[in-house]
């Protein structure tokens, strides 16, 4: 839906925008920025872990996602019983949702992330690159795009192309 407005942050993040807004005595426009939209995205929520201050904020807005029937999505990349030092309330409130578990890309899938990220980045590489990343990189896409970030530069320090074969 085109019309809902989406409030998007890492765990980091939220929890680095929380304490500015301590710093600067802007708590309530802290809340009210995020309140206000339809939908809470909140990426790597297990970075909250042992922010006491942070998981209590974080759960005050929770609430009022969930009292307005508005949608809220969480990821962490482990399952909320395996997180230490969560406040019990929040577990509680993230158990009650639906857990998915997102399991790693097939080989087939990891090569065309490859292509399409390598596209994105400006960076020309032939199948035997495409491979070579695909198949030693399995278990994190943030992994492949470091990969190649990392190839692109290094390529750039020498002077070479990624598909040089005299590389």
């Amino acid at each position: 839906n085109k019309n809902k407005k989406v409030y998007y942050s890492t765990a980091d993040n939220l929890m680095n925008e929380y304490i500015k807004s301590i710093e600067t005595k802007t708590v309530s426009d802290f809340r009210k920025k995020i309140i206000k939209n339809d939908v809470l995205l909140i990426d790597d929520i297990q970075f909250l872990s042992k922010k006491e201050g942070t998981q209590n904020e974080f759960f005050y807005i929770f609430n009022q996602f969930y009292d307005n029937k508005k949608q809220i999505v969480i990821t962490s990349d482990k399952y909320i019983t395996d997180i230490n030092d969560i406040d019990n309330r929040l577990r509680s409130r993230f158990s009650m949702g639906v857990s998915l578990n997102i399991i790693p890309p097939e080989y087939e899938t990891r090569v065309a992330i490859v292509k399409k990220k390598s596209e994105l980045f400006d960076i020309n590489i032939d199948d035997e690159v495409a491979d070579f990343i695909a198949s030693n990189i399995k278990n994190n896409i943030r992994e492949i795009e470091g990969a190649l970030k990392t190839l692109k530069i290094s390529c750039g320090f020498i002077g070479k192309n990624v598909i040089d074969k005299k590389f």
